[in-house]
């Protein structure tokens, strides 16, 4: 690897997959652009129609029952 960032523990290899999954079950989309020696952008878009409005309903959503 010529990084200079390795890793020093494998992965599964299911990062992306898991990502692109949750996001496009969520309405959103993934996408990743990559050249060699410029770099890589990866964008994620949500729709901001699923975007809570207050507090109450942002607790409501994430509370555990």
């Amino acid at each position: 690897m010529h990084s200079t960032v390795a890793q020093k523990e494998p992965g599964t290899g299911l990062g992306l997959t898991l990502s692109r999954s949750f996001i496009e079950k969520h309405g959103g989309a993934l996408t990743i652009q990559s050249e060699l020696e410029l770099g890589t952008r990866v964008t994620i878009l949500l729709p901001a129609s699923r975007v809570l409005d207050d507090n109450e309903e942002m607790a409501s959503a994430i509370s555990v029952k």
